[in-house]
């Protein structure tokens, strides 16, 4: 209870955030606000032909649009208390593989603030990688509860293989990136004593995954030949794996996509020289728990590797196995390997920290925006509205914000509201810094 009381408390910059990050939230808004239940599009569990099949996600999405959207503080508040529920499970493994509760709590805080956590909590959009690795921790839990048993029974193998079943299937109900739920069970095996629990929930996870890619593989192929975001890219793994490994302690950027493409200066090297001298030495001083330590969390972020770009929450559930470890591996590193440890942390925390605040002004500057247009919208319901920023650096927001919104608050948006180019001259306005829209039509 003190974890996940301290865990929503360190939330709290994301809980108050005013309004939003992207457009995806406004997107299921429109279909789900407002709607008589009947005529909300509920996803169906027999739709795993399409591309995005996430029907457990997107219930629970659409349902916490319907009571919360207006309320922006209770929506973020929701995705606090998945995080919170995530930090206690993730304490609860600590516990389970010897980590003493000073340790776990104070690790699992650390978690909490890393910027692949803050994101995940920080970000509506993300709900999905909050969803199934909740769902996947559960299971991981419940399975090295049995494995923790003076004598494994086969009553509690089978038990296990049960949990590690059902608990894959709901996590790919969330995501697919729960594909690599096996591979946590499997690599446990291997490393923490080849206990029989650990192999039969293992073998049971992938059975369920190769019923799902049965069913599925065909259009997740088929999806990744038509959107660019999830085109295979085969150079791709060591290099999306590079840049999730820098990032969390690179200061000041926002996202791990196209990291290497950077100049790199101070940052990316204190970044780099921290976490090879943490792992070189670990590897020296325990090489199974540093072999470990590169292999979990990697296995974590399979699904991902061969995407074209590094977005923060894809590594989710990756930090909670790199956090995990680090609490496990600490107490016998020597007073060199902590000290890197100690450095790549405090980058971690104060990255995590910038992403927070990020998120927060970006969601307060979307607040004061989308006012304004639902303003102009019923004042002026026949105007195309087509709007830029003044601010370069701002750009973004606009563009994340106002693209493909069918409808805002009952307000047809669709065509009459479009998001151009700073510098596009056929803006009609443009948001100033604060959110704020002025006209840049002559007598208006």
């Amino acid at each position: 209870m003190l974890l996940f009381v301290a865990a929503l408390l360190l939330q709290l910059p994301l809980i108050f955030n005013p309004g939003y990050f992207s457009h995806d939230e406004l997107q299921w808004a429109s279909w789900s606000v407002d709607r008589a239940w009947s005529d909300v599009p509920w996803a169906r569990l027999s739709d795993w032909e399409s591309f995005q099949y996430r029907p457990l996600t997107f219930n629970i999405w659409m349902q916490l649009s319907r009571w919360f959207f207006d309320t922006p503080y209770l929506m973020h508040a929701a995705c606090a208390l998945i995080g919170a529920f995530n930090a206690v499970l993730l304490q609860l493994w600590m516990r389970q593989l010897g980590a003493t509760p000073s340790a776990a709590f104070i690790a699992c805080l650390i978690w909490v603030l890393n910027p692949y956590a803050m994101l995940t909590h920080g970000w509506v959009g993300t709900l999905a990688d909050g969803l199934w690795v909740a769902f996947a921790l559960t299971g991981i839990v419940a399975v090295q509860r049995f494995a923790g048993l003076a004598q494994s029974s086969t009553g509690s193998n089978w038990q296990a293989a049960a949990i590690g079943f059902v608990l894959t299937a709901v996590s790919l109900l969330c995501k697919e990136a729960a594909l690599a739920l096996p591979a946590a069970f499997l690599i446990s095996w291997y490393c923490l004593g080849r206990k029989s629990t650990h192999l039969m929930a293992g073998l049971a996870s992938s059975l369920a995954v190769l019923i799902y890619l049965c069913l599925r593989l065909q259009p997740m192929l088929a999806g990744t030949e038509i959107t660019a975001a999830y085109s295979l890219s085969t150079p791709a793994p060591l290099q999306r794996w590079f840049e999730y490994l820098l990032f969390p302690a690179l200061l000041t950027r926002a996202e791990p996509r196209a990291l290497l493409l950077d100049a790199f200066g101070m940052r990316h090297w204190l970044s780099i020289v921290s976490i090879v001298a943490m792992l070189s030495i670990l590897l020296v001083r325990n090489w199974r728990m540093g072999l470990l330590w590169i292999l979990a969390p990697l296995a974590a972020l399979v699904p991902v590797l061969l995407l074209p770009a590094s977005f923060s929450h894809y590594a989710y559930g990756a930090s909670a196995v790199a956090a995990l470890l680090l609490c496990l591996a600490a107490p016998s590193m020597p007073w060199l390997g902590r000290s890197a440890m100690i450095l790549w942390l405090t980058l971690t925390v104060l990255h995590g920290l910038q992403i927070a605040g990020n998120l927060h002004r970006s969601g307060r500057i979307q607040s004061v925006l989308l006012d304004n247009i639902a303003a102009l919208r019923s004042n002026q319901p026949t105007t195309a509205l087509r709007i830029r920023s003044q601010q370069q650096n701002q750009q973004s927001i606009i563009m994340r914000s106002l693209s493909g919104i069918p409808s805002y608050r009952g307000v047809v948006w669709g065509d009459f509201v479009v998001p151009v180019g700073h510098s596009d001259a056929s803006a009609t306005h443009q948001m100033k810094g604060d959110g704020q829209l002025e006209s840049l039509l002559d007598g208006e």
